[in-house]
């Protein structure tokens, strides 16, 4: 998996993902999203929805919305 063209795709949905209340978690840790209550990261060729505690939440809709070109 190339995760630099992951990363660019995760760039060109920046508009839409910053309105939906997500910032992005800084260079260290590049295909990775954070909102007050979740954080949306790359894992396994999939993105997965995690609450704060790292558990994931089932929320298809939702990322398929924010990421639809991305899945």
């Amino acid at each position: 998996m190339n995760l630099g063209l992951k990363q660019i795709e995760l760039d060109k949905m920046r508009g839409i993902w910053k309105a939906k209340g997500f910032v992005e978690a800084g260079r260290t840790e590049p295909l990775r999203i954070n909102r007050t209550d979740c954080y949306i990261t790359f894992q396994r060729k999939s993105w997965v929805c995690k609450d704060l505690n790292g558990n994931t939440i089932d929320s298809r809709a939702m990322l398929y919305a924010l990421l639809k070109n991305n899945i």
